[in-house]
């Protein structure tokens, strides 16, 4: 149980992160563009994937909470990428699809120790 504990509380932190992070970048979208800023924003970024990467640092051994964390490492991955070249539209779908696998796995470490109390 403590086990499925760590994932969900990882997930849902991951969660969280992402939701903040989707409504800098909408923020970020309505300011006037420096180098700064945008370095700045992508260092955001790439804060969600350093959360990411402690999630399954963390939930190393729990195979399918490892899956899920690297699916959702991926699609972290793939908004950087969008964002480096400019494509805020994909950068914001690859964000979104990261938070749905994340909550995917968060529901699913819930049930299990829903499951293992019954």
């Amino acid at each position: 149980m403590e086990e499925n504990f760590l994932v969900f509380y990882y997930a849902d932190r991951i969660k969280a992160f992402l939701i903040e992070t989707l409504r800098v970048f909408d923020f970020y979208l309505e300011l006037e563009k420096s180098e700064d800023l945008e370095k700045l924003m992508l260092q955001v970024l790439k804060s969600s994937q350093k959360e990411v990467n402690l999630a399954k640092s963390v939930c190393s051994k729990i195979d399918w909470a490892r899956l899920c964390f690297m699916e959702v490492s991926q699609k972290i991955e793939e908004g950087v990428s969008h964002f480096t070249v400019g494509n805020h539209e994909n950068l914001k779908e690859s964000f979104r699809l990261a938070l749905s696998k994340v909550s995917t796995c968060a529901g699913k470490a819930l049930d299990i120790m829903e499951n293992e109390g019954s």
